[in-house]
C-alpha cells in the first residue's frame, strides 16, 4: 500500500519537470530572438551615426559670461565664463571687464577736508576740490610766538615780557599782559623817610587816639568837629569830647567826671594836643584835666573855664603801657563840656 503511494507522487513530480523543461526552453528561444534584434538596431543606429557625422561637423561659438560655447545645432561645449568684475569706482558701478554690463551703484567720493596745507581731497580717487585753507596765525604774545588756531604750527619767537621796575611796593610787572616778575623791593627808611620813594615812615607818623586800642571809657567820644566858646571851630580828625553835662543833681561825682583808657604799648614818647571849653559851657563852670601814664599823674591844668581859650600841652609817655585822661568838673552847673582838639601821639 505505501509503495503505490509513493510511486504515485513520483509520477505527479515527473510530469511537472516536463512541464518546466518546457517552459525553459521557450523562454530561452525568446531572449535569442530579442539579442539578435538589438544587434540588428544598434548596428542601425551606429550606420545612421556614421551618415549623419560624415554630413555634419559641430562648430561652436565662443563661451561669453552667460553662456557656454554653442553650435548652430544646439549643442553646447563646457559653461558660461562668468562675469569679471572691475571694483566700482567713486563716479563708476561695478562693471563686467568682458561684457561691459553693470551692476550695483559707484562709492561716490569720500573727502577728506581741507587743511591749512592741503586742499578737500577724495580718499580713494585723489580727486582736489578747492585749495588749502592757508594758515590762521594769532599773533605773538609775551610767552608764545605765533600760533596756527588750525593746526597749532608755531611759527617765530615769543615777544618776551616788558618789565616795569619793580618798586617799593609793586612787584616787578609786565607793561604787556601784566605778569609778575622780580617782587617789591619794599621801603628802605632813613630819618623816618624811604631813601627810593619818599614815602613816609607810617610808624613815625603820629597817630589819633581813635587809633590805639581803647580799653574803657566813659563820656568819652570822637567827633569831626567842635565849636569852642568863643565860636571857633575846630575840625582836623582828632577832636575828642568829654562829654556835655546835661543831668545830676550838685554833688552827684557819677556825673561830674569822665574818662578814656588807652593802650599805648610802649610805642610811643610824646602826646600833645590842645584844650578847648566847649560852647555850651556855663560861663562859671570850670574843669580839672589830669593825664597818667601807667598810673603815674604826667599832667594837671585846673579851674579850666570857657574864658580860658585854648591851651596846648605836650607830655612824655615813653616806655608807658596805657594813658588815662580824666575831665572833672566843678559841682555848680549842669551844663559843661571840655575837648581835646589836634591830640596826637608821637613815636
Amino acid at each position: 500500500m505505501k509503495v503505490a503511494k509513493h510511486l504515485t507522487l513520483l509520477a505527479v513530480l515527473l510530469a511537472l519537470l516536463a512541464l518546466v523543461a518546457c517552459d525553459l526552453g521557450d523562454t530561452k528561444d525568446k531572449e535569442d530572438k530579442d539579442e539578435e534584434t538589438k544587434k540588428v538596431t544598434v548596428a542601425e543606429t551606429e550606420a545612421l551615426d556614421e551618415e549623419t557625422t560624415a554630413a555634419h561637423v559641430h562648430s561652436y561659438s565662443a563661451a561669453t559670461c552667460t553662456k557656454a560655447g554653442t553650435c548652430e545645432c544646439g549643442k553646447t561645449y563646457g559653461d558660461p565664463l562668468g562675469h569679471d568684475f572691475a571694483d566700482a569706482t567713486c563716479t563708476t558701478p561695478k562693471v563686467c571687464n568682458r561684457c561691459g554690463v553693470a551692476e550695483g551703484q559707484s562709492l561716490s567720493h569720500d573727502y577728506v577736508s581741507a587743511t591749512c596745507t592741503a586742499p578737500k581731497t577724495c580718499s580713494r580717487c585723489d580727486l582736489v576740490v578747492g585749495e588749502a585753507l592757508g594758515h590762521d596765525f594769532t599773533a605773538a604774545n609775551c610767552t608764545n610766538p605765533e600760533i596756527c588756531k588750525r593746526c597749532e604750527l608755531a611759527q617765530g619767537s615769543a615777544l618776551g615780557h616788558d618789565f616795569a621796575e619793580a618798586t617799593c611796593t609793586e612787584p616787578e610787572t609786565c607793561k604787556v599782559c601784566g605778569a609778575t616778575g622780580s617782587a617789591a623791593m619794599g621801603h628802605t627808611y632813613t630819618d623816618d623817610t624811604c631813601i627810593r620813594c619818599g614815602e613816609v615812615d607810617p610808624d613815625s607818623l603820629p597817630v589819633g587816639l581813635e587809633e590805639l586800642h581803647l580799653m574803657d571809657s566813659d563820656g568819652y567820644e570822637v567827633m569831626d568837629k567842635v565849636k569852642d566858646s568863643f565860636g571857633n571851630e575846630h575840625e582836623n580828625g582828632n577832636v575828642y569830647v568829654y562829654g556835655v553835662y546835661t543831668g545830676g543833681p550838685a554833688g552827684d561825682s557819677a556825673k561830674n567826671e569822665r574818662f578814656s583808657l588807652h593802650a599805648l604799648s610802649k610805642q610811643y614818647t610824646v602826646f600833645a594836643g590842645t584844650i578847648i571849653a566847649r560852647d555850651l559851657t556855663a560861663s562859671d563852670a570850670f574843669f580839672k584835666v589830669e593825664i597818667y601814664v601807667d598810673d603815674e599823674l604826667k599832667y594837671s591844668i585846673e579851674d579850666f573855664k570857657n574864658t580860658t581859650g585854648a591851651i596846648d600841652f605836650s607830655i612824655d609817655v615813653s616806655g608807658g603801657s596805657s594813658m588815662k585822661i580824666v575831665v572833672t568838673r566843678n559841682y555848680e552847673r549842669i551844663s559843661a563840656g571840655l575837648a581835646l582838639v589836634n591830640a596826637q601821639l608821637y613815636k
